[in-house]
């Protein structure tokens, strides 16, 4: 049987939903691009669970000998343009909860690629949708070429729906990275969150350093009377936790601390090329 799903390979969904075939009587049997296959099982004699491993070879013919003694089935899936390789296994025990971690640094290193590469396109798609809905009204209104307005409009709906999904698809990244970030114990600053960090009522600058422990700053601007500064920070604490340390270290109240994060900021820290 073949299903057409657009999955990001190991995420929770693809997890989900590869499990929820398995509880059905389908097993995996291979993946090429979107498309799964499938081949009916005998339900008494299906796997007890399902876990997804990632490496960052292909692999070699004494690991595919040592998995197939250890479980039940498996299905290796070599992601194109990337260096990893997805590994679907069929157990009849159960797996770890935390995977070991050179296992997961591959599927970070992987998804932190593939969020990149989601904004690149993004990005592309923005400029090259823009030059072609601008190419289409100039047409249109020099009355070169007679259009519908529908027509006229069609790159700017694509480029909306673009950007929606891109939206989506990044959050679903970074929030996978974050889990694994967690269960790891090893944060990239990189990919922390990013909140602008607004400090009134000062008599001097501050002394960043004295809290450089909360993550990435960087010293934005500062007020014409010189007593409020703007800094953008990236950190995984709450914001909470960087309004209480930059209080205590600084010894100023609340009202004076503004911690604003990118949701704060919409649309300017979505649309456009952030």
């Amino acid at each position: 049987m073949k299903k057409i799903r657009v999955f990001i390979p190991g995420s929770w969904k693809e997890r989900k939903y590869i499990a929820k075939m398995n509880a059905k009587g389908w097993m995996l049997t291979s993946v090429k691009g979107l498309r799964y296959y499938f081949q009916s099982q005998d339900t008494s004699t299906s796997a007890d669970n399902l876990s997804i491993d990632f490496l960052s070879t292909s692999l070699t013919l004494e690991e595919n000998k040592a998995l197939s003694h250890e479980y039940k089935h498996f299905v290796a899936r070599k992601i194109p343009f990337y260096q990893a390789t997805v590994i679907y296994l069929y157990g009849t025990h159960s797996p770890n909860t935390i995977e070991l971690s050179e296992h997961t640094k591959t599927e970070l290193d992987f998804l932190k690629q593939f969020a990149s590469d989601v904004l690149n396109f993004k990005n592309i798609m923005i400029i090259t949708f823009m030059l072609v809905w601008t190419l289409l009204l100039t047409l249109s209104e020099t009355k070169k070429i007679s259009l519908p307005f529908f027509v006229v409009q069609l790159p700017l709906i694509a480029l909306f729906i673009i950007w929606i999904l891109s939206i989506i698809t990044r959050y679903q990244t970074k929030k996978r990275i974050a889990f694994l970030e967690k269960q790891s114990g090893v944060f990239n600053e990189d990919w922390a969150p990013t909140r602008t960090i607004i400090l009134r009522n000062l008599s001097q600058q501050p002394n960043i350093d004295a809290f450089s422990f909360l993550g990435k700053w960087r010293f934005i601007t500062a007020n014409k009377k010189g007593n409020t500064f703007y800094y953008q920070l990236q950190s995984h604490y709450s914001e909470d936790d960087i309004k209480a340390t930059i209080m205590e270290e600084l010894g100023v109240k609340e009202h004076q601390i503004t911690v604003v994060s990118q949701f704060g900021l919409f649309p300017i820290g979505w649309f456009g090329f952030s």
